[in-house]
């Protein structure tokens, strides 16, 4: 009997997986949620998935619009409030700590920080930062435990906006 209760507690434990939550850093009282356009002031490999997710929760991102590929941060920011763009989201890929040899893109990211800057007053007004797996990696995580990275990091961020 007791044997079948340590089997269930290993067993569960090993399936529910070590679930964390995004650190979180909020600066500002109150964000101005009027408007919802964004500009990357950055330039990552992950821009595009990045870009994707916040466009399907209603975050316009302008990148490319905004200066010519290449261009510093600065640049951006200046391009942004030219454009009358409130707040710049900068992306911060940490290291790269185990790819999937089952899924080529799944890739484990120590910590993956996404920051919210207020270009009107040039300062950090959000900070949310986790690390984790961007796809499923089978042999790594259980799939019926797992949200991809880039999936937590803009619920969090969405849920923050309000």
């Amino acid at each position: 009997m007791i044997k079948k209760g340590f089997l269930v507690l290993f067993l569960l434990t090993l399936f529910a997986g070590c679930k964390s939550e995004p650190y979180i850093e909020r600066n500002a009282f109150q964000l101005d949620t009027s408007d919802r356009t964004l500009a990357l002031l950055t330039e990552t490999r992950w821009d595009k998935p990045i870009r994707k997710k916040l466009a399907w929760y209603g975050f316009p991102v302008k990148h490319y619009t905004l200066a010519k590929k290449g261009a510093t941060e600065n640049e951006r920011k200046s391009a942004a409030r030219r454009a009358g763009i409130r707040y710049g989201l900068r992306i911060i890929p940490g290291e790269v700590v185990d790819q999937c040899i089952a899924n080529k893109s799944a890739i484990k990211f120590d910590t993956f920080r996404i920051e919210l800057i207020d270009l009107r007053k040039d300062e950090v007004e959000l900070i949310i930062e986790k690390g984790g797996w961007i796809e499923t990696c089978p042999l790594a995580s259980p799939a019926f435990n797992f949200t991809p990275l880039f999936q937590e990091l803009i619920e969090t961020f969405v849920k923050q906006w309000w």
